[in-house]
């Protein structure tokens, strides 16, 4: 073992000081007692001015924003319809009567809502002929929605995913068509119109059902249109007569508002993966998604389809009656209200939890031979079984370990032997629902010497899908995936996610349909909407990253997806769901997956620029009358008067636990905290200083002692076994290192490192194993003088162990748990003054905390430790306390100014009016007409950059590029030419521009996110398509899935419509034939192939 030392082939090149004004560390702090130094000032404050001074990082702890204070005094005057008594408007507008309607038969409850002093509506009995026929008998929850559609009223049917809701708007289409009328038919994505439309055809007459997606329109004269909501806006702000002859707009799919996007793949389509600094094949940064408020900033924003839906809503005419599908809810009554005061008129709301085809609910644990029945048939929840399978996973993890000894790829190695089990239990199809691209495709890899269909079943598999490439050219043919997934098909196995091509997403939903496909590896929008049966439902994790963090499966997610086990019609009377557990789960939380509380429908309204301008320019409806009619503004309204007497509560506690208190003691122990926690900050942010790649690299020796965090996880002290250098991807050449560091950790925790993020310290009272672990330079948060001799093989978990052992006998026994570490300034050599200031004046702050009275107790006996920790704790209980009240009083200021909203809406006004959109009577102006035109990308960005003639002077793909930024949201590997790169850099000083704007009207905005929002990934492929390239040229230079490519290619094409349609309006002929010039070159190819639906 040694000290620290420098190898004389290292160069060592230091980094740029800091610049201080000479005496600013020197002011921070004077002598004196030290307890009347924290009288006279705040360790806090001191600690804050040093950091603040140093490095000018974020604000300071307890610096509000200046806007916060304001507030509550800023109250704009509205119109009857608004204001800020939220109980006025609760004695007002928002008050209704909940009706509960008797039914003869169980299963399901029928409510009608209806506006205060009008009488409950009687409904006349069925119709002696029903309007449509159906092969099955209707069940009792579907007559009593088929009597509602009869007496023309407006309805709300939540039921599970096999329940048959599409029945109900079968039948709602047959009665307008008896009636002469016409019916709306929206879905939330444009794949799903597609399938809704050939699905309405093989059940009505085909010349009464069109289709409007924006990409294809077909028979758009017939009686019965399906539609994308965006269509729909669109036709309501554009005051289209054919509104005239509409009898019912069906809503499907509404509790998909809940949904910040609807990618896919989930919550975002930008991430595939969770990335982890623990993860050394994760370099790249993670792609933040703004929250959603009631006025976001301008910029690329998560998907609006929520949004889309109340505006929607809001702007039907009053004659038009909705029938909302949506999966069970446990605030249908809630959202039946809103319409019932947005509307004036009755809705009635018919829910049931039953299924026609019951599932069984299995857990199967990592390496368990058994599944586990956790839910029968009947819904009754086995507890035993329940304890049984927590048992079987821990003992299996165990086993997981010593296989994964023997460099066994276990997950795969697992999925191939569930797929057995269920193959063996004549449980196929299956649909396995994977929460990653990457995943699903790894584990049909995995199973592709299975052969599940025969030689009849082989000869359709490649008849349709021949069928389906003669749409294609000789060279779309080619494509690697036709390639590498029609021996797949072919043996009953297939992919579904968005990366596919969508022929090949279609090709495989066929298949799937006709049980062609035995087991489907899929994301999980495959169950939305989708109206194919499945014999059983395979999870093959219970995690997922939602584009934040990597959480467990919500209750309602499951539902919506074990939902697709058995639907109704199927040949199947059980279907079987199972939910494969490879790591520690508590029981509770294995309960609140498969039986937890499901979540409420709740708003995502925001008023974007886009429907500002549309309000402000059609006049039928204002942009406050707008907000005041969102579903936040009546949700918000709802629950102000209950956080309200929530908010009482708390501080009625707070100020018990107070009153209680010793002040003297409380400022001392006060005092005392802050020392501390100015310290922890101290260290932590002159680390950034000389903790980089450039000084530590030289102390990567093999057996080096490191300390080892990762965020709020600390795994202690380990010891550096390997190490490597690798370029940082999407960078210049960057270096950084990866590092191989042998660490305790958690044993539940230490499983196969695909996903390393989920590994967990070792705990005092749980079982550990020291594993060696990749991860990146970022995790090292200390490095000691000390190292240790290695072994060069430590692949026995007895070597490892044994290493362990000696590293906690050595740390704790004879470093007393405090190895001596690498001097900055002396042994990492870091030439910067401002940092030798820093670690002085950090120097003074310890010897502080040292003579602090408490720190003597902290010393002391064994009584004077306890009672300082309960100290500590009942100050720490009373300052969760303050912080939660403050949390939850901000909360509540949000939701009154999301009531009152004439602030907020006054900033919008106030930007819109010095960018030149509108004038002073809030008329629209010529560039207000612009923004008014884009609604695909962000308004504001591109007509600047449209007006400012930028386009005018690029070649048409050039422009294509530039546009692509605005579409694209996925990361890429692949970096741009040097002129693509520019035209990036204009769009990001376009951004600057925009942003700093926003901000001086008192706007929330973080410039950094916005300008970053806006990605290059498509810019080289995008020029290149415009340029006539093949496809699948076009795929040898992107690291992009070629189902993004398409999908971001037919966003351009709206956008490039929208673009066209803003050079109309001021009159710019030429940029307006250049935009659909451009257009006209993209619509080609499998880009724009037809649906196979249609």
């Amino acid at each position: 073992m040694d000290d620290g030392f420098f190898d004389d082939d290292v160069q060592f090149i230091p980094p740029q000081p800091v610049e201080i004004e000479d005496g600013e560390i020197e002011n921070i702090e004077g002598g004196g007692n030290p307890m009347e130094k924290l009288e006279s000032q705040s360790i806090r404050k001191q600690v804050d001015n040093l950091l603040w001074r140093l490095f000018a990082e974020a604000p300071v702890d307890g610096r509000e924003n200046e806007w916060d204070g304001q507030a509550e005094e800023m109250e704009v005057e509205m119109d009857e319809r608004g204001g800020a008594d939220s109980e006025k408007l609760l004695n007002a507008s928002f008050v209704h009567v909940v009706k509960k309607i008797e039914c003869d038969k169980g299963g399901f409850t029928h409510e009608v809502v209806v506006p205060t002093g009008r009488p409950v509506p009687e409904l006349r009995a069925r119709n002696a002929v029903p309007s449509h026929q159906f092969e099955f008998v209707p069940d009792p929850f579907q007559d009593a929605a088929f009597q509602v559609v009869e007496n023309e009223q407006t309805l709300l049917v939540a039921a599970h995913t096999s329940a048959g809701k599409t029945a109900i708007a079968q039948y709602a289409i047959a009665e307008a068509l008896r009636n002469q009328k016409c019916v709306i038919y929206t879905s939330p994505i444009k794949a799903l119109s597609n399938q809704k439309y050939r699905e309405l055809e093989e059940h009505f007459d085909a010349a009464h059902i069109g289709l409007m997606t924006g990409d294809v329109t077909l028979n758009p004269s017939a009686s019965i249109q399906v539609m994308t909501t965006e269509i729909l806006r669109s036709m309501l702000y554009r005051k289209s007569e054919f509104f005239s002859q509409v009898a019912w707009v069906i809503f499907d799919e509404v509790h998909y508002m809940n949904n910040e996007t609807l990618g896919d793949d989930g919550p975002t389509t930008a991430i595939a993966k969770k990335i982890s600094p623990l993860d050394p094949l994760s370099l790249s940064t993670k792609i933040p998604i703004p929250s959603l408020k009631m006025f976001p900033p301008a910029g690329p924003l998560p998907d609006d389809r929520g949004v889309v839906w109340e505006e929607s809503i809001i702007l039907l005419p009053p004659h038009i009656r909705q029938l909302f599908l949506s999966a069970t809810i446990p605030n249908a009554s809630q959202f039946a209200g809103w319409i019932c005061s947005l509307k004036k008129a009755p809705i009635h709301v018919i829910t049931t939890d039953r299924r026609p085809v019951p599932i069984v609910h299995y857990v199967l644990p990592v390496g368990s031979e058994r599944m586990f029945e956790i839910i029968t048939k009947t819904g009754y929840y086995r507890l035993q079984e329940h304890e049984k399978a927590i048992r079987a996973m821990e003992d299996g993890l165990k086993s997981e370990r010593e296989r994964r000894e023997r460099k066994k790829t276990i997950k795969e190695q697992w999925i191939v032997h569930t797929t057995r089990t269920l193959r063996e239990r004549l449980l196929m199809p299956c649909i396995a629902f994977t929460f990653s691209r990457t995943e699903c495709e790894h584990y049909a890899a995995a199973i592709r010497e299975m052969d599940m269909t025969d030689d009849t079943e082989k000869q359709t598999v490649r008849g349709i899908v021949e069928n389906a490439m003669d749409r294609l050219t000789d060279e779309d043919r080619k494509l690697s995936q036709f390639q590498n997934l029609l021996p797949l098909l072919v043996r009953g196995i297939a992919i579904h996610h968005s990366g596919l091509l969508p022929v090949v997403k279609e090709t495989v939903e066929l298949l799937f349909a006709h049980s062609l496909v035995k087991m489907l590896f899929a994301t999980e929008t495959f169950a939305m909407g989708l109206n194919i049966p499945a014999r059983s439902v395979l999870f093959t994790s219970a995690r997922k990253f939602d584009g934040k963090r990597n959480r467990w499966l919500s209750a309602s997610e499951y539902a919506q997806m074990s939902g697709r086990a058995g639907r109704r019609d199927s040949t199947f009377p059980v279907g079987v769901s199972v939910l494969m557990l490879d790591e520690q789960i508590k029981g509770n939380e294995l309960r609140g997956i498969v039986q937890g509380s499901l979540d409420p429908l709740t708003s995502r309204f925001h008023l974007s620029y886009n429907m500002l301008l549309n309000l402000l320019a059609t006049g039928e409806i204002t942009p406050e009358q707008m907000m005041e009619l969102s579903f936040r503004k009546y949700q918000n309204t709802m629950e102000v008067p209950e956080l309200s007497k929530v908010i009482a509560a708390k501080e009625s506690a707070l100020s018990t636990m107070t009153s209680a208190a010793n002040s003297q003691m409380t400022a001392r122990i006060e005092s005392y905290l802050e020392l501390e926690n100015g310290i922890k900050r101290i260290h932590k942010t002159t680390k950034k200083m000389y903790m980089t790649v450039t000084h530590m690299a030289m102390f990567f020796n093999t057996g080096r002692l490191l300390k080892i965090k990762f965020g709020e996880l600390d795994f202690g002290w380990g010891v550096l076994m390997r190490f490597e250098r690798k370029t940082i991807p999407n960078t210049n050449g960057d270096m950084t290192y990866i590092l191989e560091v042998l660490i305790n950790v958690d044993a539940a925790s230490a499983r196969e490192f695909n996903s390393t993020g989920l590994l967990r310290p070792a705990t005092r009272d749980g079982k550990s194993s020291w594993e060696v672990v990749p991860m990146t330079v970022n995790c090292v948060d200390e490095i000691s003088t000390v190292r240790f001799r290695v072994y060069k093989e430590m692949k026995r978990s007895d070597m490892r162990d044994k290493l362990g052992r000696l590293v906690e006998g050595f740390v704790h026994n004879r470093m007393a748990g405090a190895p001596t570490l690498l001097d900055p300034i002396r042994d990492m050599r870091v030439n910067n003054p401002a940092l030798e200031d820093a670690l002085l004046k950090l120097r003074k702050f310890e010897k502080t905390l040292a003579e602090h009275p408490l720190d003597t107790m902290r010393r002391g006996t064994r009584e004077e430790k306890e009672h300082l920790d309960e100290m500590r704790k009942e100050f720490e209980e009373r300052t969760n306390a303050e912080l939660e009240l403050k949390q939850m009083r901000k909360e509540l200021r949000k939701k009154k100014e999301d009531i009152r909203t004439g602030t907020e809406l006054f900033r919008r006004k106030e930007l819109l009016l010095k960018l030149g959109y509108i004038d002073d009577n809030n008329e629209l102006k010529a560039k207000g007409r612009i923004a008014a035109c884009i609604s695909t990308g962000d308004e504001l960005l591109l007509t600047e950059l449209l007006v400012s003639g930028e386009l005018e002077k690029v070649s048409n793909g050039e422009i294509a590029a530039i546009l692509s930024c605005f579409v694209c949201d996925e990361a890429s590997g692949t970096r741009v030419s040097r002129d693509l790169d520019q035209h990036h850099k204009m769009i990001q000083r376009f951004a600057r521009k925009i942003a700093g704007m926003i901000n001086k009207t008192g706007q929330e905005l973080v410039e950094g996110e916005y300008v970053d929002g806006f990605k290059s990934s498509m810019m080289e492929v995008t020029r290149q398509w415009v340029k006539s390239v093949g496809f699948g040229t076009l795929m040898k230079s992107t690291d992009l899935y070629e189902g993004t490519i398409i999908r971001c290619l037919r966003r351009l094409e709206e956008l490039l419509k929208e673009m066209s349609a803003a050079a109309d309006v001021i009159d710019n002929k030429k940029l307006k034939g250049t935009f659909d010039d451009i257009r006209s070159a993209i619509r080609r190819d499998i880009v724009f192939a037809s649906s196979l639906y249609l």
